[in-house]
């Protein structure tokens, strides 16, 4: 087995790192999402909530199943213990809860009769949509400024292929 050079290894995770880049571009329009939370037409808040609620669904979630799946089993190894991801997986439990509330807060404002959307309702819209942007923006900032640098360091060429061919394959 050979050891992926520096060079290599970063064009390797490139394009998990642009995933991430993308993933953290998502995390912040729900940020944007929130501080609009008062200020726009109710029609365009609920737009912005779609919005959020397909990028969780179709880009975030999956993409966190995927690493449950392959990537931290991975990592646990070349740290010798699952337990070293735990705190991982625990981030990824609460944006998954937190996922499930703002999916259901954003039914609440979709209902075809009279819509009440009174201070509780933008209150706690807004702590699900900062929530969210907080455990996503920190989680991410974890996995590129330690676990990736941790694979560059430590992984062979064939692990790294496998990890990201498995990745790929879980989010298919």
């Amino acid at each position: 087995m050979t050891t992926l050079t520096s060079p290599t290894i970063v064009t390797a995770l490139a394009g998990l790192r642009d995933e991430h880049r993308h993933l953290a571009a998502g995390a912040l329009r729900l940020r944007l999402t929130a501080d609009s939370i008062g200020s726009v037409p109710l029609a365009e808040l609920r737009a912005r909530l779609d919005d959020a609620t397909s990028f969780l669904d179709h880009g975030l979630l999956p993409h966190a199943a995927a690493e449950d799946e392959v990537l931290y089993p991975f990592v646990g190894h070349l740290l010798g213990s699952a337990l070293a991801t735990a705190t991982m997986h625990r981030d990824h439990a609460e944006v998954l809860g937190l996922a499930h509330e703002l999916a259901r807060l954003r039914d609440q404002l979709s209902g075809d009769g009279d819509v009440v959307f009174d201070d509780a309702a933008a209150n706690a819209l807004r702590r699900v949509l900062y929530g969210l942007f907080a455990v996503i923006t920190l989680h991410l900032a974890k996995e590129d400024e330690i676990y990736l640098p941790l694979i560059e360091s430590r992984a062979t060429t064939e692990q790294v292929r496998g990890v990201l061919a498995g990745l790929i394959a879980a989010t298919s």
